[in-house]
Order: structure tokens, then C-alpha cells, then sequence
């Protein structure tokens, strides 16, 4: 699947606004990025949240965790059509606020999230999404990436 620019920009808008809806505590549009069967892993836990209804259980509860101070900050945003959709990559940071911190920010967590996006009624939604957290090893299934691949870097 050639990515075209139109594309582009639709993907690191969900991207962005993934990462916004959760740190505001908007559940319903932050799993509003996910397809219906959306599924979310967090390899660290091995937690694997399927489902806009778990989707958003499992938002209401990391948010109250971190009581909505957390931010998450992805970049190096690279995308591979895959025939079917796109596979995408990024970096993570995240940073919790001065209250929970101990009197500054500070950065929490460094990883990254291996992706699987699909259009669908012209739209752009996460199939998976994958988080793996630095130092852990990275997931088995790695796409590959052929010659007549389209690699779009953000």
C-alpha cells in the first residue's frame, strides 16, 4: 500500500491525538482511535486490553494511577505500507508531572510502539498497538521490509 500525503498527515494526527486524549482523561476519544477490536500491549505487565469497552477501562485506570499527570511524547514516527494497512513505528517518552514528582517533571518512561493501522470509511484507526518499554526485549514479530516497500518518515 503506497502511502500518499493525505495519509501521512491523517496518521500522525491519530498519533497525536492518541496520545492528548489520554493525558486529558478523554476516554471516549481516546478509544475512538482504536478500531472496535482495537487491541493494546503492554509488554512490561503482559497486559493485553481488546475492545473499546476494555480500551477504555484500562484509560480510566492509568489515568487515575498517575492522577492525569503523565504525558505521553512520541517522535520518529515511521510508517510501512503493508498491502493491507500500515505498519508504524515510534519512539516514547513519557513525563509525569511536578506534583507526583516530587517538585519537577521528570521523565518516566523511554520505549516504543510498533503499530498496525488500518482506514477504514476513510478514516485511520490502530489495530495494535504495541508498547514496549526500553531495556525489554523487542517483540518476536517484526515486519519486513521488503524493496518495493513505501517508507514514509515523520
Amino acid at each position: 500500500m503506497k502511502i500518499d500525503a493525505d495519509d501521512r498527515l491523517a496518521i500522525l494526527d491519530l498519533y497525536a491525538r492518541y496520545n492528548q486524549t489520554i493525558d486529558s482523561a478523554d476516554y471516549d476519544k481516546w478509544v475512538a482511535c482504536f478500531v472496535p477490536d482495537g487491541v493494546l500491549s503492554v509488554v512490561a505487565s503482559g497486559r493485553v486490553v481488546k475492545g473499546r469497552r476494555d480500551l477504555k477501562l484500562f484509560a480510566r485506570q492509568y489515568v487515575e494511577r498517575n492522577e492525569g499527570l503523565e504525558r505521553h511524547v512520541t517522535t520518529n514516527i515511521s510508517m510501512v505500507g503493508n498491502g493491507t494497512g500500515v505498519i508504524g513505528r515510534c519512539y516514547l517518552t513519557m513525563y509525569i508531572g511536578a506534583k507526583l514528582a516530587g517538585g519537577a517533571p521528570r521523565m518516566t518512561t523511554t520505549g516504543r510502539y510498533l503499530d498496525t493501522l488500518v482506514k477504514e470509511a476513510g478514516e485511520w484507526f490502530f489495530l495494535k498497538r504495541e508498547m514496549t518499554s526500553d531495556g525489554e526485549q523487542l517483540p518476536k514479530e517484526q515486519p519486513n521490509l521488503a524493496a518495493s516497500d513505501t517508507v514514509v518518515s515523520a
